[in-house]
């Protein structure tokens, strides 16, 4: 089956090649655009909450955000920062101003801008909705919209990769039996196995697998295979009218490829 993968850093290429590795998901960190309780805890539509896949949710600290802001890219970096961004402009502690085509760094004590979308040619209007970085730190993004980037033009359910001042397709959702109307609006990747973990907007269904808004699905790259990876409602009731538009997987060995930026 010929899958979306259109780019792939030599590195996922290497460990493709030496065969599946074995990623277990110990836990996901994930944000909703409601507030949601799930388990003992309430969450906000700017919080991310770790699901221990046995019960347990506990909030996890990305400073101060405004009320308003929705979370909307979340990715934990292998020294600790997180990249963020949200459906609304922001302003920040320490004056920064970040805007819905950006992306913030939080390191745990202060604000950064990571990335300037206008300044990399992102076109006024447009936003992102999901991110995460390859093996080598480049940053891969989505957008809620179909968008016309220098050199390039990507649907909403496509991933791009961020190759200097270069865009590059990542991931053509066309070509893995996404639903047209489906906006990709939630992203994981985990370079050394090659799997693409993803969420959409809608329910629906992908090349078998039947899904909700809510749902993290896996697409195995090397088979083509999709698979539920974190079942919302399954896990929490409470999931049931809300949609997952944030997500950060973690595996049982712990973080199991380099993301590239833990010397930045």
């Amino acid at each position: 089956m010929r899958t979306g993968y259109t780019y792939m850093t030599v590195a996922a290429c290497a460990a493709l090649a030496a065969g599946p590795v074995s990623a277990q998901v110990e836990s996901v960190q994930v944000s909703a655009d409601i507030t949601l309780a799930l388990a003992s805890v309430t969450t906000a539509d700017h919080d991310p909450a770790r699901d221990n896949l046995a019960g347990n949710v506990t909030l996890q600290d990305i400073g101060t955000i405004p009320a308003a802001a929705d979370l909307t890219l979340y990715h934990v970096l292998g020294n600790g920062d997180r990249l963020l961004g949200f459906d609304t402009t922001v302003e920040l502690p320490g004056a920064v101003r970040a805007s819905p085509s950006d992306v913030v760094r939080y390191d745990g004590n202060a604000y950064s801008l990571e990335w300037d979308g206008s300044a990399a040619g992102v076109p006024s209007g447009a936003r992102l909705d999901a991110l995460s970085v390859d093996g080598a730190g480049k940053l891969l993004l989505s957008f809620d919209i179909a968008v016309a980037l220098p050199g390039l033009t990507v649907m909403d359910e496509d991933v791009v990769l961020v190759d200097g001042a270069s865009y590059l397709m990542f991931f053509d959702g066309s070509l893995d039996l996404v639903p047209e109307a489906a906006n990709l609006d939630a992203l994981h990747f985990a370079p050394d196995s090659g799997s693409i973990y993803v969420s959409f907007d809608i329910a629906g269904e992908v090349g078998g697998m039947v899904f909700s808004d809510e749902d993290l699905l896996q697409l195995d790259a090397p088979g083509g295979t999709w698979a539920m990876a974190y079942d919302g409602s399954d896990q929490h009731a409470a999931w049931n009218p809300g949609d997952l538009d944030a997500a950060f997987v973690a595996f049982v060995s712990g973080f199991i490829f380099a993301d590239g930026f833990e010397d930045l």
